[in-house]
């Protein structure tokens, strides 16, 4: 009977962990580029992919996060219901 209710509370010990969890997000100063010499597309592209990579990457991990948690969840509602229908 424990098994489940350990699977149940780690999947809810994970959704509690992306809730708060801080995000890395970055983001391109505006400002900075009217300082910039006129060939900006270089430098633009340049701290665009930075700013992409680190948002893909905080948004990656959030979903893998989550999807394990439901996946501990549902399973340690099925293996706890199974035992209160079998015993």
């Amino acid at each position: 009977m424990r098994s489940p209710l350990v699977l149940v509370l780690g999947g809810v010990g994970l959704s509690a962990a992306v809730i708060a969890v801080r995000a890395d997000f970055n983001r391109t100063d505006t400002t900075q580029i009217s300082t910039w010499a006129t060939p900006l597309h270089r430098k633009v592209a340049a701290d665009y992919t930075d700013v992409v990579r680190v948002g893909e990457i905080t948004v990656a991990s959030r979903v893998s996060v989550f999807r394990q948690a439901t996946r501990l969840t549902v399973w340690g509602a099925v293996l706890t219901a199974a035992t209160f229908v079998f015993t």
